[in-house]
């Protein structure tokens, strides 16, 4: 599923640490991985600072990566497979990223939250947020400041949390789920398919002849929602997948955080808009918001 994997980096520590998620990716994966430092072009005098500071980065992330996989005895990939890159641009860092990967063909964009000037540039509604909205292949939000844990290496009672509405969209992540907890270790990742069950919104005005039951309602969402998520974890559960089933009752984005604090959970995938299009699951909505309190990778 993926061949190559694009990090953006601006110089500050804070986007380093994507690095060590490129890395287990890598050779995991059997990854190329793309480097890519994007400068302004006021910047153009330092042209030959900003070449050697991407160079030192792809030299000491291919280093990494020979360390890691001496460590790993279950990786398949040859090493050979695996190369690191580093180019710089000049432009707009956002427009540079997403066209990079056109150009070339990337299959995940792994970044950061906020790198070089704090919140304010990398953060979401920013660089990153104007990535997630336009970019095709998916991508790997890490939230900067949070010490590096391994998505592969799962310890007991970590898993991948998966929050499903029911739509077609929400499930097209599956196949990405399932690379991943494919990977983990020597044993697949256990899989837990969240369904949340939000009250409605009533009108200001709601005519009594028209008949509202609070309790039936959510019962019947709750029993709609569990049914949906078993028949996805069976087709899960075929595939050689331990897949769990869980349904909560409230605001969407509160209780997928509320899920991720409350267990140790090694990865988040979630599609950035489902049931109701782009106005409930955009980003800027539910996966903003998810992203702001969590501290695994989304």
């Amino acid at each position: 599923m993926y061949q190559s994997i694009l990090v953006p980096l601006d110089g500050s520590e804070l986007a380093r640490g994507a690095l060590f998620y490129a890395a287990e990716f890598a050779v995991r994966l059997g990854l190329r991985i793309y480097l890519l430092h994007v400068h302004g072009v006021n910047e153009r005098e330092s042209l030959a600072l900003h070449q050697s500071y991407i160079d030192q980065e792809a030299e000491k992330l291919d280093h990494e990566c020979r360390v890691l996989q001496q460590k790993l005895v279950d990786v398949r990939e040859p090493l050979s497979g695996i190369q690191v890159t580093g180019t710089i641009r000049t432009g707009n860092p956002a427009e540079e990223i997403l066209g990079f990967c056109e150009e070339n063909r990337i299959s995940l964009i792994l970044m950061g939250t906020h790198g070089r000037s704090g919140i304010g540039r990398w953060a979401i509604g920013s660089v990153a947020d104007k990535v997630l909205r336009a970019a095709k292949p998916p991508v790997l939000l890490i939230r900067a400041g949070v010490p590096a844990q391994s998505i592969f290496e799962a310890p007991p009672g970590r898993s991948v949390l998966v929050p499903l509405d029911g739509s077609e969209l929400a499930e097209s992540v599956l196949p990405h789920v399932q690379t991943l907890a494919a990977t983990s270790g020597a044993e697949r990742a256990p899989i837990v398919l969240l369904g949340v069950c939000e009250p409605p919104l009533l009108p200001g005005y709601y005519p009594p002849e028209i008949p509202y039951n609070w309790e039936d309602h959510i019962d019947g969402c709750k029993r709609g929602s569990l049914d949906y998520l078993q028949k996805v974890a069976v087709k899960l559960a075929g595939a050689g997948f331990d897949a769990r089933v869980e349904v909560v009752v409230g605001s969407a984005s509160e209780e997928i955080v509320n899920c991720a604090n409350r267990r140790p959970f090694s990865l988040i995938v979630m599609a950035t808009h489902g049931r109701s299009g782009i106005s409930r699951w955009v980003f800027g909505s539910v996966a903003e918001r998810v992203l702001q309190g969590v501290s695994v990778p989304l």
